[in-house]
């Protein structure tokens, strides 16, 4: 189950990251991690930012948007700390900021002894 899980993460951020032709001309690179890092030992951050799905509009463009942050950040959290650590159980959404063609979410994981359960480099 998680791998299937991980493949649907895997292929959303793929996605949401991949460069449009405008994105292409202006040489914007659509880069969806802003930050991350451990806030304190028990506490770590992740601000990522989501495209929509190429064509919605409204509120389809809106909520794809915020999913795909949302599954931009549980990507990165995936690949900081071992299996011990759960993004969508362990943390939690602390803010969504909503822009003309994007989605920024702040993303808080908070267990004790996060810091402990960090991958080696990481």
């Amino acid at each position: 189950m998680r791998i299937n899980i991980t493949c649907i993460i895997v292929t959303i951020l793929f996605l949401s990251v991949g460069c449009d032709e405008k994105s292409a001309e202006n040489g914007i690179k659509k880069e969806p991690l802003i930050s991350q890092g451990f806030v304190d030992d028990d506490t770590y951050k992740v601000v990522c930012r989501g495209y929509p799905l190429e064509g919605s509009t409204g509120i389809q463009k809106t909520e794809s948007s915020k999913r795909a942050a949302l599954l931009g950040a549980y990507y990165y959290i995936k690949n900081a700390f071992n299996e011990s650590v759960a993004p969508d159980r362990d943390g939690k959404a602390e803010k969504f900021e909503f822009m003309s063609d994007h989605v920024v979410v702040h993303y808080v994981v908070q267990k004790k002894g996060l810091k402990k359960m960090a991958k080696a480099g990481k």
